[in-house]
This record gives structure tokens, C-alpha cells and sequence, in this order.
């Protein structure tokens, strides 16, 4: 490695505004952000009791009967088939998707 000598002294770069201006951006973006959040939730209409259906119940809940779907040997199983469906779902999404995109690029090029 070669070591080249300097005539002058090293003051340091320049001072740059683009991460003043990059700074001000992220601020604004997050204040934008925020606004359109807050006019959301000040929208949101919330769920009152009269919208809510109320059905008596004749049993006590220890009456309930309880499920095996929720304890056995079969859950691990059926949380697994259920988590591959789910992965197999999004790829298959995903993988359309990028055909689609494909497909149009190469009609837009050609």
C-alpha cells in the first residue's frame, strides 16, 4: 500500500446540507404520517352496546364442552398444515404478481 503525501493540511470536508435536508424530509414524512393516523382514528366510528347482539345462555361455561381441537397430539400437525397452506398461499400470490409484472415489461419493451 503507498502512503502519499499531502502539501496541505486536512481541514475536513466540506459541510453538506443534503443530511439536514434528508433529516427534514424523514420529519416531515413522520408528521404526515401521523396526521393521516390521527384523522383515522377521529373517524373510526366505535362499537357501541346498542350495535351489539346479546344472546342469553342457558349453561354455566364449566358446561361447555371442550374441544380436542385445542389439546392432542393432532395439534401440532394441524398448526403446521395450517402454517404450510398459508406460506403456499403467499408464495403462489407473490409468484403471479411477478409474472404479471414480467408480462407487462416485456409488452412495454418490446
Amino acid at each position: 500500500m503507498a502512503v502519499a503525501s499531502q502539501k496541505q493540511e486536512w481541514k475536513g470536508e466540506p459541510e453538506d446540507s443534503d443530511d439536514d435536508e434528508a433529516g427534514a424530509q424523514n420529519f416531515s414524512n413522520r408528521e404526515k404520517r401521523l396526521t393521516v393516523g390521527a384523522i383515522a382514528l377521529q373517524q373510526e366510528k366505535l362499537l357501541s352496546d346498542h350495535e351489539v347482539h346479546v344472546v342469553p345462555q342457558s349453561k354455566e361455561w364449566g358446561a361447555a364442552v371442550d374441544s380436542d381441537d385445542d389439546h392432542g397430539p393432532n395439534l401440532l400437525v394441524r398448526r403446521a398444515s395450517e402454517s404450510f397452506a398459508a406460506r403456499e398461499k403467499r408464495l403462489s400470490v407473490a409468484w403471479f404478481y411477478l409474472r404479471c409484472i414480467c408480462y407487462v415489461l416485456l409488452i412495454v419493451l418490446w
